[in-house]
């Protein structure tokens, strides 16, 4: 490999790398609240999901949030649990099950987005309106 194509190479993986370190450093002061209320970023989500879209069934949901259904189980069998979700039988379909979320959940992820959102919006603040048209356009390029 000649000089300038390692060069190349060495600036594009360094610039992933801090890409990718950014974008965790950003989640984690966006989710570092959730261990206050005894939830992981998973069930945050799939809350989140299922109350702005209303109830569906754990394909739906593991689009949605960009999970395996094989982790959506877990997710929600560990909301149950809590009581923050449930599941039914589809009615036209009994080999389905519709989740949803409870009162209890509603109650929680309305105390739990208060602070996601203030968090989210001080960080954002950081940006001009220019930076973050910028930082779109930019994702947009990456985005597969």
């Amino acid at each position: 490999m000649n000089n300038k194509i390692a060069e190349q190479y060495l600036d594009t993986m360094e610039t992933f790398s801090k890409l990718v370190q950014t974008a965790e450093t950003v989640s984690s002061c966006a989710y570092a609240h959730l261990k206050d209320f005894g939830l992981t970023v998973s069930q945050f989500g799939v809350l989140e999901a299922l109350y702005t879209k209303g109830a569906m069934c754990q394909k739906d949901i593991a689009e949605i949030i960009r999970k395996t259904t094989g982790n959506m189980t877990t997710v929600i069998d560990n909301l149950e649990k809590s009581g923050l979700a449930e599941r039914r039988k589809d009615r036209n379909d009994r080999r389905f099950f519709t989740v949803s979320i409870t009162e209890k959940g509603m109650d929680l992820i309305n105390m739990v987005y208060d602070r996601y959102k203030s968090n989210v919006e001080r960080m954002m603040g950081r940006l001009s309106a220019e930076d973050r048209q910028m930082l779109e356009t930019i994702l947009r390029k990456l985005s597969c």
